[in-house]
């Protein structure tokens, strides 16, 4: 399994993005365009990717397409709650081959919201 803790600046632009989560997960990726038909790739591995990733998908779903095309990894989180004070939704869990659960969790110090991620089931359902 490949857990990924992510944090991007805010304004990364889509290609650093993808330069960033390529560089770590290149060997469990297949994407045509970018593998080399004799390298091997597991496809099999499940991948859970969460954190800030800095790109608001409340109003805009381009990003979690992106993710989907490029990683194989589905959005995991309710994109209709904010995971902000300032009423965005920042703060992601991507998967692959892993059911999960996002829930909220109570922070009283921080600006974000911070999401709990109970695992229900690892590999193909």
């Amino acid at each position: 399994m490949i857990l990924g803790a992510v944090y991007i600046h805010p304004g990364a632009s889509i290609s650093n993005i993808s330069v960033l989560l390529h560089q770590a997960l290149f060997p469990y990726v297949y994407n045509s365009q970018y593998v080399h038909p004799i390298m091997e790739v597991d496809t099999d591995v499940p991948i859970l990717l969460c954190g800030d990733f800095n790109t608001n998908v409340k109003n805009d779903e381009t990003f979690i397409k992106f993710m989907n095309d490029m990683f194989n990894v589905d959005c995991a989180s309710d994109i209709n709650n904010t995971t902000t004070l300032g009423g965005t939704t920042i703060d992601l869990t991507f998967s692959r081959h892993i059911k999960i659960e996002t829930l909220p969790f109570i922070s009283y110090f921080s600006y974000h919201r911070p999401i709990l991620n109970r695992i229900t089931q690892i590999g193909r359902s």
